[in-house]
């Protein structure tokens, strides 16, 4: 659990004073608001896709999305998103690029750079924009995603990364926001993904179904099916 939470609230317990954030068609439950989680499983089984769907195609009219790219440029983010059906309201998304290029205009996001995977100062600050940005447009309800913490792993050590999603996942749970950090177990050894999950409220594991290419997925920590329940993956 995340030790911006208290460790003794019972497991869904909100503290009552914001609506939880939901998650549209997707086989979730409504999660408290300033709560953190990993989602687990490799980009194919659709975990990344899962990603884009809770936090940019689940947005309520109050509500903005911040997703940080680590490893793609903001103009194939969007792309990805209205792959998936996640497309967000055109004053709904902000995206902070790590590639280094931004759209070329023709699209209305909020989007900015940072010089690259590495840069995770960088990325925190571009992030603490964008949120005073939608505030500013009394836009008061974040949803955040990181895709992915594995890319940020590969450029630097586990412990520089657990710092800074230690750091992003406080920032956001302190704006009654909702984050999710995305990683590949397969790329990690097990230390180094629970290293990563206990800066989070809890864990969603996503795996291929092994009687269709849909994926599958299970909760622990936060609110959701405890079995492995399908969730349909790359809608159009």
């Amino acid at each position: 659990m995340s030790s911006q939470q208290p460790t003794d609230r019972p497991d869904g317990e909100g503290d009552g004073t914001m609506d939880p954030y939901r998650f549209g068609d997707l086989p979730l439950d409504p999660i408290p608001a300033g709560r953190n989680v990993l989602v687990a499983g490799p980009p194919h089984v659709g975990a990344q896709e899962l990603v884009l769907r809770m936090v940019a195609g689940s947005l309520a009219d109050d509500e903005g999305a911040v997703l940080i790219t680590t490893d793609t440029d903001s103009a194939s983010v969007l792309d990805d998103c209205r792959r998936c059906g996640a497309s967000p309201r055109a004053d709904g998304l902000g995206v902070v690029d790590c590639v280094g290029t931004t759209t070329d205009g023709s699209e209305d996001i909020r989007a900015t750079t940072v010089s690259g995977p590495d840069d995770l100062t960088g990325m925190g600050m571009r992030y603490s924009k964008l949120c005073a940005d939608f505030d500013a447009d009394s836009i008061g309800r974040i949803r955040m995603g990181v895709a992915s913490v594995s890319t940020l792993l590969s450029f630097g050590d586990v412990q520089r990364t657990s710092r800074f999603v230690h750091t992003l996942a406080g920032r956001n749970a302190s704006i009654g926001g909702f984050g999710v950090f995305l990683l590949d177990p397969d790329t990690q050894d097990e230390r180094v993904v629970r290293t990563i999950a206990h800066f989070c409220d809890g864990r969603i594991q996503v795996r291929e179904a092994e009687d269709s290419g849909d994926g599958e997925l299970r909760v622990r920590g936060v609110p959701g099916p405890r079995e492995w329940t399908p969730f349909e993956t790359d809608s159009t």
